[in-house]
């Protein structure tokens, strides 16, 4: 029993001298990290996404009847009617497929594609 007691007064002793020794900072010292970590992580990663969900949006509100367009799926057509929520989509001759708005990926560039039709030529 004498022994269990020694061992006990020894554990907090040890505890005692721990926590004097510890440096000073104590809470805000230990979140220092993560909360870098998590600004770290918000620069890299969320705030990038957002930007370009935000500029998909704006390129969704844009579309219009004419515009050149690549679906995410990789269909290349041009726009022959818009919808509130969806768009009609001319492939080829008489192929027409209607698309979700948010289904478009990219507009061609009209004067980007005739400059390179010139160099080619």
């Amino acid at each position: 029993m004498l022994n269990v007691i020694n061992g006990l007064e020894l554990v907090l002793a040890t505890a005692q001298r721990g926590a004097e020794t510890q440096q000073p900072g104590g809470l805000l010292g230990a979140l220092l990290p993560f909360i870098l970590i998590f600004v770290i992580m918000y620069m890299i990663l969320i705030r990038p996404q957002q930007k370009r969900n935000k500029e998909h949006q704006e390129l969704v509100k844009r579309l219009k009847a004419g515009d050149e367009v690549v679906t995410a799926g990789g269909l290349h057509g041009r726009i022959s009617g818009v919808g509130e929520q969806t768009l009609k989509v001319k492939l080829a001759d008489n192929v027409e497929v209607e698309l979700s708005r948010g289904s478009v990926s990219l507009v061609k560039d009209k004067t980007a594609e005739g400059t390179q039709e010139k160099k080619q030529g």
